[in-house]
């Protein structure tokens, strides 16, 4: 959930952030229907609650590949992948 006062992003949301993410980086965008079917994450209805939670936050954006309109991939906006390279830098700093 996020707390729009200090625009934290709980755990739960990072988790599945992160996971979104790394598939994007490899080249294996995930479907909404894909993440959804994460059951090791969260019940499908949790998880498509995130997806909407994190495109609130400006995290991941929906694209569409070709002139195929059905299927929706998920990917980190600029700001998630700006928040992931803070993440990685503030993790390097403290090592």
């Amino acid at each position: 959930m996020i707390n729009q006062s200090s625009a934290h992003i709980s755990s739960k949301l990072m988790a599945l952030f992160v996971v979104i993410a790394t598939k994007h980086a490899d080249g294996q965008a995930m479907t909404v229907s894909q993440t959804m079917g994460l059951p090791d994450m969260a019940s499908s209805a949790a998880l498509h609650k995130r997806i909407d939670d994190l495109r609130e936050a400006g995290m991941i954006c929906v694209v569409f590949k070709g002139s195929d309109r059905r299927t929706k991939y998920l990917a980190p906006t600029d700001k998630g992948n700006r928040y992931l390279q803070l993440m990685g830098d503030l993790l390097r700093a403290g090592l």
